[in-house]
């Protein structure tokens, strides 16, 4: 068995690190190589005759003598194109999942992907223009049209150090969030590996976002639509930001799922008539969106999680970001993250987002918050997704559906606030429910895009057939 490990030497890299796995593997007689770009990654490649092909975070080291072993025998019983482990973390066993045809570079694939360079070559091998891309690109190349296919080892073959980068995440959501703390190239170069793999696959979109036809009659600006199930510590919170806005021309509904914990009585607390509660016996999340929209008389819809709140000018500024552009079908503003008492937590700073396009929408987790939607275009998409999307990810489902056809505007001010607490809805989901809920968006949404741009062929070769014959 002969491999090649590469071991990613970027800016900052503690030296201990890089280090400890290099000579770790050289041990075995296993050659472990610093690369610091797609240039020197490929220059390694070439000079070696190795026939498989890994890359190791800095700090890992194999458990055993046959860790690497036990991937190539994996990798040569389906002539699979990678294969990956389960890993511990200073001791502590860190579990990974099957592999799931996923689009973006945070999938957790261990801290040791062992690839076969005759799948490598076969998707091109490394681009040698980037310097924080180069497996991701590579990985996706493979995935690409199901070239290659990946295979998972239920077993702890390696061990490693947590990442600075992932004990930072853990705090704010999840590590699929890392994406909001990579430095600029780096977000750059994954952006560009992401989109250059669209534009290969046909699911680019480009071209003017269509406008609006709203025909629906409106008895207020907006409606603010909260779901909430046990939230009787936190919505009174969220509704009297909602009663304090400087724009008054709102209705509330609140849609309950059946609370059991003094919920509803701290609703019905407050006398405004513009607040109404709808009371299901039980649902789901996405079926208490909806039971909310069919209820709206407003023109827009705005979403408020039942423990976050608003500043007070959150509506007036949304709503005149819409009502300005006749093609957008959603708002989006910056947020800001704060604790289970309500203090800002001035360590992550404003959440922006900016790395959103209609396109590179499917490589992150999200498009941030408040949400400010076009009643009318939610109704022409059908609403909330109750099937696939029923209680995670049914507003990430919509985001990607409306962003094809509308406009998504960003409003660069901080009018939500995010309370982080033990019982967050992104928290309390298990993570192999959140990767799979996300990924079954991104492949639906895919195969749309790939059918609009084909349309769009066929129509434009339909126009432009005529003229060629005269």
């Amino acid at each position: 068995m002969k491999a090649l490990v590469l071991v990613h030497e970027r800016e900052g890299s503690v030296l201990e690190m890089l280090n400890r796995t290099e000579t770790a593997f050289k041990r075995l007689g296993i050659n472990a190589v610093r690369f610091r770009d797609g240039r020197e990654a490929a220059h390694a490649l070439e000079q070696s005759d190795a026939e498989f092909v890994a890359f190791a975070d800095p700090g890992t080291i194999p458990k055993a003598q046959d860790s690497v072993a036990k991937l190539v025998d994996a990798l040569k019983q389906h002539d699979f194109a990678m294969a990956y482990s389960d890993y511990t973390e200073d001791g502590k066993p860190m579990q990974t999942f099957d592999p799931v045809y996923e689009l973006h570079e945070r999938f957790d694939y261990g801290r040791f992907r062992l690839y076969s360079r005759r799948w490598v070559e076969k998707a091109g091998g490394f681009n040698t223009n980037f310097k924080f891309a180069v497996e991701y690109d590579i990985r996706i190349r493979i995935q690409e049209e199901q070239l290659g296919r990946f295979v998972r080892v239920p077993s702890e073959l390696f061990d490693s150090v947590p990442k600075a980068q992932t004990i930072r995440t853990d705090k704010l959501h999840s590590k699929s969030f890392g994406y909001l703390f990579y430095p600029p190239q780096e977000e750059r170069e994954y952006e560009k590996a992401f989109k250059d793999m669209l534009l290969r696959i046909g699911a680019f979109l480009s071209g003017e976002y269509e406008l609006v036809h709203d025909p629906l009659r409106h008895d207020f600006k907006v409606t603010v639509l909260i779901p909430v199930l046990n939230r009787a510590n936190f919505i009174g919170y969220a509704i009297e930001s909602v009663l304090a806005q400087t724009l008054q021309d709102f209705e509330l509904i609140v849609v309950d799922n059946g609370s059991t914990d003094g919920t509803q009585d701290v609703v019905r607390s407050f006398t405004d008539p513009r607040i109404k509660l709808i009371q299901n016996p039980s649902g789901t999340i996405a079926f208490a969106l909806n039971t909310g929209i069919r209820a709206a008389r407003g023109k827009y819809i705005a979403q408020l999680d039942s423990d976050d709140v608003y500043v007070p000018e959150t509506l007036e500024e949304m709503t005149a970001a819409l009502d300005a552009n006749p093609r957008a079908g959603l708002a989006i503003s910056y947020y800001e993250l704060m604790d289970a008492d309500g203090n800002v937590m001035p360590e992550f700073g404003v959440i922006t987002h900016l790395e959103y396009d209609r396109n590179n929408i499917l490589r992150v987790d999200g498009a941030g918050a408040v949400r400010v939607w076009r009643r009318a275009v939610l109704l022409r998409f059908g609403l909330f997704d109750e099937r696939d999307f029923g209680n995670y990810g049914e507003d990430y489902d919509m985001v990607l559906k409306v962003s094809e056809h509308h406009e998504v505007i960003r409003v660069h001010k901080v009018l939500y606030r995010y309370r982080r607490h033990k019982g967050s809805t992104e928290l309390t989901r298990p993570a192999w429910y959140r990767i799979y809920t996300k990924a079954r968006a991104r492949r639906l949404a895919l195969y749309r895009r790939k059918l609009l741009n084909y349309i769009k062929f066929l129509g434009k070769s339909f126009v432009s057939s005529p003229a060629e014959k005269l």
